[in-house]
């Protein structure tokens, strides 16, 4: 018989059993695994007599590990979804659309959705043919300053508009602020100088147990195919390759360069993933 039950009411044992549930599936739901992690209340853990079988972060941006969805998991979940105030549902493809229909059920209407590769890599560090940059440029990793915030809003707007809003919504400025001020508080945040100006940044976006996950590459259009790019993501893979963990990183479906590039640099093609706004 399965059950739903809030995570922070679970017995140590399954919290215990909630994280290696999860842990197969970490790099598809590194949100869901912090959310974890940090035994937040959006969290609803499904289990089947005593095993998890799906797990769903609940707040304005659903996050999901359902490996395999059911009308009995479908209707345990329907009744805690936060339907009003839904921005968005983000993870694997399959858990995703599952989801899409439960709300689609209750009057909910997505507005726009993306498709991405979600792409991961294990071992072999870059060498400086990689993370090096020959034209007097530099990488520089961006701390949390009135300076770095102001230098980097023009890049981060951009990012924004291009890779994360719908077509028909332009970002306002605020959430630029806000989104860039997150990151680099709890982030590790590189970019590229050229004459001391920022003009192409990639960051770290979320760390599970074994996982963390690169999000943010954005280079300014009139700098590209200087391997900015390439260099930046490489430094930050090594990075996170020499502390123990694997990167992870998503592309989109329709970004024929940038998954080139990075099957390029090693990165393996894992899975499927999806956002869905409303």
């Amino acid at each position: 018989m399965m059950q739903i039950l809030p995570y922070n009411k679970l017995s140590e044992k399954d919290k215990a059993a909630v994280k290696n549930f999860l842990l197969p599936y970490e790099s598809s739901c590194i949100r869901l695994c912090e959310l974890v992690k940090k035994e937040s209340e959006e969290i609803f853990a499904i289990f089947d007599e005593d095993r998890p079988c799906a797990i769903v972060g609940n707040g304005k941006i659903i996050t999901h590990c359902i490996p395999d969805p059911s009308d009995e998991i479908a209707r345990l979940i329907s009744p805690v979804l936060n339907i009003e105030d839904t921005f968005s549902v983000n993870g694997e493809r399959s858990g995703t659309d599952f989801i899409v229909k439960i709300l689609a059920s209750k009057g909910k209407s997505m507005a726009y959705r993306y498709d991405y590769i979600l792409m991961e890599k294990r071992d072999g560090l870059f060498d400086k043919s990689y993370t090096a940059l020959c034209g007097g440029e530099e990488i520089v990793p961006c701390a949390f300053t009135l300076n770095s915030l102001e230098a980097l809003e023009p890049l981060q707007k951009d990012y924004l508009s291009v890779e994360v809003a719908r077509p028909d919504h332009s970002v306002s400025d605020s959430y630029v602020k806000a989104t860039l001020h997150q990151n680099l508080k709890t982030q590790v945040v590189l970019a590229v100088e050229v004459d001391g100006s920022p003009k192409a940044k990639a960051n770290t976006s979320g760390t599970g147990w074994n996982f963390v996950q690169i999000g943010g590459v954005y280079t300014n259009p009139q700098f590209r195919r200087y391997g900015f790019a390439k260099a930046l993501v490489a430094t930050l893979t090594n990075r996170i390759l020499r502390s123990g963990k694997y990167a992870s990183l998503f592309v989109k479906e329709k970004n024929t360069a940038a998954r080139n590039l990075y099957e390029s640099m090693g990165f393996s093609k894992v899975g499927l993933w999806s956002i869905a706004y409303y």
